[in-house]
């Protein structure tokens, strides 16, 4: 009797495995391109957005996005500031937060839409991790090239704030930043 159950579990956990294998999602890639712009930056993008908008009606006011720091136009700054907005948002989940943030450190802003989000209908249907690291890819690579270095984060904050720099911003909680919450409190003397 014993050597049946266990030739019974046996057969139940190859079974199974197999499949597990079978129905397993295929592995993520994660050696996404980096994407090519062509001609003007502001106007791929808006031409990318008007294609994405012919497909799926997007929410007003979310689609992609460059703010250009005193609205001049293909002008690189010290820093570029790329947002990532969250899982089922938007760039108006925590606005006008990222604008003060680059207005702050005159710095140019990228707020992008992750795939299948900031859709009137249907959204996240038929979106896969890899659009979103495509996303990520593309924002990233925007951000280099509307900026000299990348933004700061909440320890270059803190650090700007105890040397004058952006003191009112440093006492704000930088709602979005990874690791705070919204109630974090930043103390700008340490």
């Amino acid at each position: 009797m014993k050597g049946r159950i266990s030739k019974v579990a046996l057969a139940a956990l190859f079974l199974l495995t197999s499949g597990l294998i079978v129905v397993a999602p295929a592995k993520l890639i994660n050696n996404m391109p980096v994407p090519e712009f062509e001609g003007d930056l502001a106007d791929w993008l808006e031409a990318s957005e008007s294609r994405a908008n012919a497909n799926v009606a997007l929410i007003p006011d979310t689609a992609k996005r460059i703010r250009w720091y005193q609205e001049r136009r293909n002008s690189k700054t010290r820093y570029s500031i790329v947002y990532l907005h969250g899982f089922s948002a938007t760039r108006q989940e925590i606005a006008p937060v990222g604008a003060m943030i680059a207005d702050a450190l005159g710095a140019n802003l990228f707020e992008t839409r992750l795939a299948g989000h900031g859709q009137q209908q249907n959204a996240l249907q038929g979106v896969r991790a890899e659009d979103w690291i495509k996303d990520a890819v593309e924002a990233l690579s925007i951000g280099a090239i509307i900026g000299e270095q990348d933004g700061p984060d909440v320890t270059e904050l803190r650090r700007a704030g105890r040397q004058g720099r952006i003191p009112d911003l440093a006492r704000r909680p930088p709602t979005g930043f990874p690791g705070c919450r919204p109630d974090t409190k930043l103390d700008a003397t340490k």
